[in-house]
């Protein structure tokens, strides 16, 4: 199973890894936002600015990257959009925080 982290407030990532156990990105799983529709967890990708990423991009065109700034706590830079929800934060701290 991927290690987890919680962001709080229903926030979480849950890492991917290479097949040499290095981080290389995770899934940022999170509630619709307030006032949506939808009801229940939506997701998305966040790829880190490693090499391994590289190899994924020349496969499946990754475009966006993340920079791990901190690793504990946690900070990436930039801010994290959902592609599906719209949701909008930044992983700072190792917490989330709504833009």
């Amino acid at each position: 199973m991927a290690e987890l982290l919680d962001l709080g407030n229903g926030h979480r990532l849950r890492f991917v890894e290479d097949g040499r156990g290095s981080r290389i990105g995770a899934i940022h799983e999170h509630p619709y936002p307030t006032g949506t529709y939808r009801h229940g967890y939506c997701a998305g990708m966040v790829w880190f600015d490693v090499p391994a990423t590289y190899v994924v991009e020349q496969r499946d065109r990754v475009h966006a990257k993340w920079q791990i700034i901190q690793e504990s706590p946690l900070t990436l830079t930039p801010s994290i959009r959902c592609g599906d929800c719209g949701l909008h934060g930044f992983v700072r701290d190792g917490k989330w925080v709504n833009a």
